[in-house]
């Protein structure tokens, strides 16, 4: 995150290009930028990392779970990891659909008449509010790499207690995979997988929080404004900042309604598949063995759905809050 000291007098800093990082590294070029300049390049970089981590773990997905059918327990363990890769495709798609819009909106955020009139305007909201969607980053991104890790680690304590050769994603390949060196090769792409499907999801719900706080402290901003307006200025005085809040909150309005526009339907479809997926995990939950890596795999997976919603719920409650 960049400091005060960085920028240049009652500029915002740009919170949200930690995303637009994530989303170019990972093949989503929300910014529009070409990889090596060269569009040809770009493409090919985009498609191929979304077709090796995403569709095609999603179609062995699907081929699992269409032979595990009859068996509850076996559906179970790659429904969830199915549902999260789906709606990951159905970010993605959002990302690169609205990328455009997308763009504007974070240019718009450094435009005049959002940024802060003075430095201690700064210090005591935007400050204060960015820096707490800055310990809410470490806190998702704690708890997903936990997930992470379980997940990647089970296979090992099953080698270590029955001998078999498991890998972390129950899948359907058309080889066999637990014969060396395929199996540590199977292995280690599970694992990029993984963490690949992980850093592609939750940036995403942490790109609108960042929006939604954003928002927030726009409000207070405002609010700070309004409460500044003296009667005893002069008449002319007077109307010119009183336009200037009603010039302001017209922009805030109309960049809230673009976020509501742009990610409303995803948020939706996130909350459906949360849905579904928490009655999946808590249907685990209930047959796993009490302190075995696949319960605290399977707690952890819930503490991500659960933590997720409330994000969600908290944030736009104090956005509607604010805005009305």
């Amino acid at each position: 995150m960049e400091t005060l000291s960085g920028l240049e007098p009652h500029r915002l800093p740009n919170y949200s290009a930690i995303f637009n990082n994530i989303f170019n590294t990972f093949g989503v070029w929300t910014e529009g930028k070409r990889l090596a300049n060269s569009l040809i390049i770009t493409t090919f970089y985009s498609t191929t990392v979304i077709l090796l981590f995403i569709i095609t773990p999603q179609f062995c997905h699907f081929i699992y779970m269409y032979k595990a059918r009859d068996n509850v327990i076996a559906f179970a363990d790659e429904f969830y990891v199915s549902i999260a890769s789906l709606m990951i495709v159905c970010k993605d798609y959002c990302l690169i659909k609205h990328r455009l819009e997308i763009k504007e909106l974070m240019k718009s955020m450094d435009s005049e008449i959002f940024r802060p009139k003075n430095t201690g305007q700064y210090r005591r909201i935007f400050k204060i509010i960015m820096d707490e969607y800055k310990k809410l980053f470490w806190m998702i991104t704690f708890v997903n790499v936990s997930f992470c890790v379980c997940v990647v680690i089970g296979p090992f304590f099953d080698l270590i207690k029955d001998g078999a050769k498991l890998l972390p994603l129950v899948d359907c390949y058309p080889f066999k995979v637990n014969e060396s060196p395929v199996y540590e090769i199977m292995y280690v792409y599970q694992i990029l997988v993984c963490f690949y499907l992980m850093m592609h999801n939750f940036p995403f719900d942490l790109f609108i929080l960042d929006l939604i706080g954003f928002c927030i402290a726009e409000c207070d901003v405002l609010c700070e404004n309004m409460s500044e307006l003296k009667k005893e200025e002069s008449a002319i005085e007077y109307d010119r900042k009183l336009i200037n809040c009603i010039k302001h909150h017209e922009e805030i309005s109309r960049f809230v309604r673009n976020v509501e526009r742009i990610f409303s339907f995803p948020i939706l479809q996130q909350y459906f598949c949360n849905l579904i997926s928490s009655c999946t995990t808590m249907f685990k939950l209930s047959i796993a063995e009490p302190m075995s890596v696949d319960f605290f795999k399977t707690l952890s997976y819930q503490c991500c759905l659960l933590l997720q919603m409330f994000l969600y719920c908290w944030t736009a409650s104090t956005l509607t809050e604010k805005v009305c």
